[in-house]
């Protein structure tokens, strides 16, 4: 194997925003090679999962390659750390537990090759940590991105750049390095070559390093395939690079009018459309543009991080950063990220926040530090303009930009104008009519479930009717009466939300449909637990979405569903936003929401497109009493009902069976309205 077969496809310089660098270079070079010698990233599952996209070829030439990573700790582990025992042992844990926690099988796959390459003794690793005077640093990295390859016939080359040793890195990342030839330019290479041999004999006073722990390097062997059918598998999947999916016609519009935008402004796209991938993909124009960026990612929640994370693990994988209540080191880590920034140890940096933790006063502080460019996303960003939040939204942040498949509130005049300020108006709508029309959304049937009130009900509706009344019609009102009328309003509306003939409806749907899954109930607190019983003493599997679940619960819970472990999520207000659920089949609405979001919110979850996924059905329980001789209020019960209904039947691809439905129940009662 020689260098000599491809030198005339050899470049000087390669950029993988004009050129494809697999192909032309890595996997070129690396089928050639018989020694290859690396230093590249930290040392963790995501950095592990190395390309083995040539690997083949070079394993086949009797290859050898030896990696030298930095280690992934922070502050309080250094401070900690006396003894190089006690620094193999922190790197031990810290490897168990990231690929423990690893659930993209894209990059476990990748880590599952390393093990093999380790097990079969093609690969060796070690760990670098810096040191002065003999003690561990609590600040800096082993930085250095060197790569050195060698043929059979001593011909070498060496390349010296941004690209990291990962599948992510050299298939997706925008990377540039330069290149240099033993037989051009020999000069340039060889300092290379006695750095790497100095810090991989621990030979630099700068830098301690060692083997990996002996236990991390059992684990990479524990995971290995185990035998050639496993190990082709493993290839078939490695050889494949994670693609970024291709922006579809209005994404790549609503991109042109943030751009026409001055890089600011909102997107109300419906749910199930991809608003998170356009975002994302806004990202990764302006990372490409700027030489450096700090891009602040807010959700209002924090199962919601997750999720973006995974997303966000498609275009960048590197310095990635949580700021929330289950990160306790965040704040130091910010300041870490922004001293890395501003020394050019990063050229970018993400941090993944939710509302309220955006909004705090250790959060703003230490944005305020960095003086550099920054881009701010905000997902659900209707949540983000109440007085509660608006204050994380500093004038520093140089570019902007909202999501949202709702972001107006409704009777909120001052925030939405405050909204649209601040992000430069909404500068784009794609809604759900368009997504259902142009196949991005599946269809749906609508099923309008008409139900009464009981005498207890009503009798109770009408009480806190009369009070609602008398506070309406005071002309000025304390703060003690509107904290009655604020309770008034919530017990009536708890009268048609929690209906006695819901619950006998739901077991008699079950018991027509015994054989159900992929069914979402969203439902009261209240009604909850009493689903739930009825459900298990049915036999039918269900787990609840609350917010009681912690962040990795509820995205355990979603997976399992998705993967037809349970056959219904019992769920409340928390999965209206921003939480994925494809397989949805259908959807009962048990509690009724006045709020026309919460309509769009949870119709868009629904409707999103899934394998074998053609239509989904939507059981919607709306309280319509017996209106004959009834006062103005309980007439106002069904209008207030018809509002969602409206909703609902406009898209709906059975609208003529529903609209006859309907009128026949109005003809009922028309003469009393």
């Amino acid at each position: 194997m020689s260098f000599n077969e491809i030198k005339s496809d050899l470049k000087i310089s390669y950029n993988s925003a004009n050129e494809n660098i697999i192909n032309d270079f890595y996997n070129t070079v690396l089928s050639k090679s018989v020694k290859y010698d690396r230093i590249s990233g930290y040392f963790n599952s995501t950095s592990l999962a190395i390309a083995a996209y040539g690997m083949d070829k070079f394993v086949k030439n009797g290859g050898h390659m030896r990696l030298l990573c930095s280690a992934e700790l922070d502050k309080e582990d250094l401070e900690s750390i006396n003894t190089a025992y006690e620094l193999k042992n922190k790197i031990n844990d810290k490897f168990n537990e990231d690929y423990d926690e690893l659930e993209d099988e894209f990059i476990k796959n990748h880590v599952k090759m390393v093990g093999w390459l380790v097990a079969n003794g093609y690969l060796e690793i070690k760990i670098g940590v810096n040191k002065k005077k003999n003690k561990f640093l609590k600040n800096g990295i082993l930085h250095s991105k060197i790569g050195i390859l060698y043929d059979e016939e001593d011909n070498f080359l060496s390349f010296d750049g941004s690209v990291n040793e990962t599948a992510f890195g050299w298939s997706n990342n925008i990377e540039s390095f330069k290149v240099f030839y033993s037989w051009k330019n020999p000069e340039y290479i060889e300092p290379d070559i006695q750095d790497f041999e100095d810090f991989w004999n621990n030979n630099n006073d700068s830098l301690e390093v060692f083997e990996i722990p002996e236990a991390t390097k059992n684990k990479l062997i524990e995971i290995a395939p185990k035998n050639t059918m496993e190990l082709e598998e493993i290839k078939r999947i490695t050889g494949k690079a994670k693609q970024k999916p291709k922006l579809r016609s209005y994404q790549t519009e609503a991109i042109d009018k943030w751009i026409e935008n001055n890089k600011k402004g909102i997107l109300s796209m419906a749910t199930g459309t991809g608003k998170t991938f356009t975002a994302l993909s806004c990202f990764d124009l302006l990372i490409k543009e700027k030489q450096k960026l700090l891009t602040i990612i807010v959700c209002p929640q924090k199962h919601l991080i997750n999720q973006w994370k995974r997303s966000l693990s498609i275009f960048y994988e590197d310095n990635i950063l949580i700021a929330s209540g289950d990160n306790k080191h965040w704040k130091k880590e910010i300041i870490s990220m922004i001293s890395n920034l501003e020394s050019d140890i990063y050229e970018y940096g993400v941090i993944l926040t939710t509302f309220n933790t955006f909004s705090s006063e250790e959060f703003i502080g230490r944005i305020k530090l960095y003086e550099d460019e920054m881009l701010l996303m905000v997902d659900e960003v209707h949540g983000i303009g109440s007085n509660e939040f608006r204050k994380g939204l500093l004038n520093e942040y140089t570019y902007r930009l909202g999501l949202s498949a709702t972001p107006e509130i409704e009777d909120d005049f001052e925030r939405n104008e405050f909204l649209y300020e601040y992000f430069n108006g909404i500068i784009y709508n794609y809604d759900l009519e368009d997504a259902i029309k142009n196949g991005f959304l599946c269809h749906y049937n609508y099923y309008p479930i008409f139900i009464d009130l009981n005498d207890d009900e009503l009798e109770k509706y009408l009480y806190y009717s009369t009070k609602i009344a008398y506070f309406f019609n005071k002309k000025h009102l304390s703060q003690d009466d509107e904290k009655k009328l604020n309770s008034y309003l919530i017990n009536r509306r708890n009268i048609i939300n929690n209906a006695k003939e819901k619950m006998e409806y739901l077991k008699k749907f079950l018991i027509e449909h015994k054989d159900i899954s992929d069914l979402i109930i969203y439902c009261t607190g209240k009604q909850l637990p009493k689903i739930q019983e009825m459900l298990n003493n049915m036999n039918i599997s269900n787990k609840k979405f609350t917010g009681e679940e912690s962040t990795s619960q509820r995205d355990k819970i979603l997976k399992l569903f998705s993967k037809k472990y349970f056959q219904v999520l019992v769920a409340i207000k928390c999965l209206d936003e921003g939480v994925d659920v494809p397989s949805t089949q259908s959807a009962i609405l048990m509690a009724s929401t006045l709020n026309t979001r919460q309509h769009i919110q949870r119709r868009g979850r629904i409707l999103r497109k899934d394998k074998n996924k053609t239509m989904a059905n939507i059981y919607d329980l709306i309280i319509f009493p017996n209106l004959k001789n009834q006062s103005e209020s309980v007439k106002s019960i069904f209008l207030n009902e018809k509002v969602r209904y409206d909703e609902y039947v406009r898209l709906a691809e059975n609208y003529p069976e529903c609209s006859k439905k309907f009128i026949d129940k109005w003809e009922e009662i028309i003469w009393v309205i």
